[in-house]
């Protein structure tokens, strides 16, 4: 017998992890790029994340990360750029914030 979930499935579950832990971000407001544009991760100055929230923080990069491999190609650079971050050094709070954009 194998595990198995579909692409749908998969992401209806990411949303509801993501949409429990930041109510807020279950609005629909449309934006028109994945990242602002004036947000610079690697000037963020920002407090670093303690370890239960930067081990969320990589969840939600790696939520993200399947969610290019399903097709949101649009979102791949942004998510790049917040993985390569939180590899270099600890996440900081914004940029645990920025992908959700709430």
């Amino acid at each position: 017998e194998a595990w198995y979930m579909s692409a749908e499935d998969y992401l209806k579950h990411a949303l509801k992890v993501i949409e429990d832990r930041y109510p807020s971000s279950k609005s629909e407001k449309k934006v028109d790029a994945p990242m602002l544009i004036q947000y610079h991760p690697e000037i963020d100055e920002s407090p670093y994340l303690d370890d239960s929230n930067a081990n969320y923080y990589q969840s939600l990069i790696g939520i993200l990360q399947w969610a290019v491999e399903l097709g949101r190609i649009d979102i791949a650079y942004a998510v790049g750029s917040f993985a390569m971050f939180s590899a270099m050094r600890p996440s900081s709070t914004a940029h645990c914030r920025m992908p959700i954009r709430d």
